[in-house]
């Protein structure tokens, strides 16, 4: 059995371009349910990617991978529908977790490990998180009540 990562995404950029990714995985969960095999849009070149149990709360898109997040899947999306994200993941079981940003096609990530010495600087995620408050103020709010996760 493999190991569940749970990812959070949220996507940023204009609504019409976010309420089309946001309705490619409402269609994505649909299809797999009504036909009980994983599924991926046809322009998705990621070998594994799967993605099950998707729901929405408050904006971020919820849902489980097999081992680590597939950020590969989330960067064709977000570059199919010229849109930006924020990404959190966690496998639990083996102690990993990191945050990532793809914004203007380039995507940055911060991994950890609990196991792992030479872990990623806490400047790093600092920064990462910088960038991740500085996209949802550009695409979401004007003032400071920035959705947490």
């Amino acid at each position: 059995m493999a190991n569940y990562c749970s990812n959070s995404v949220l996507f940023l950029g204009d609504r019409e371009s976010v309420a089309a990714v946001r309705d490619l995985f409402v269609k994505i969960e649909l299809h797999q349910h009504m036909t009980d095999t994983y599924h991926l849009p046809d322009f998705v070149k990621a070998e594994d990617g799967c993605m099950w149990d998707i729901y929405d709360s408050e904006g971020w898109l919820n849902y489980e991978t097999r081992w680590s997040p597939n950020l590969e899947v989330l960067e064709q999306i977000a570059e199919k529908y010229n849109v930006n994200f924020i990404c959190h993941y966690a496998e639990m079981m083996s102690g990993i977790w990191g945050e990532a940003v793809y914004h203007n096609g380039k995507l940055t990530s911060v991994d950890r490990n609990k196991y792992d010495k030479q872990a990623s600087p806490d400047h790093k995620l600092n920064a990462l998180r910088q960038h991740q408050k500085y996209l949802i103020n550009k695409f979401l709010f004007s003032g400071d009540d920035l959705p947490e996760r």
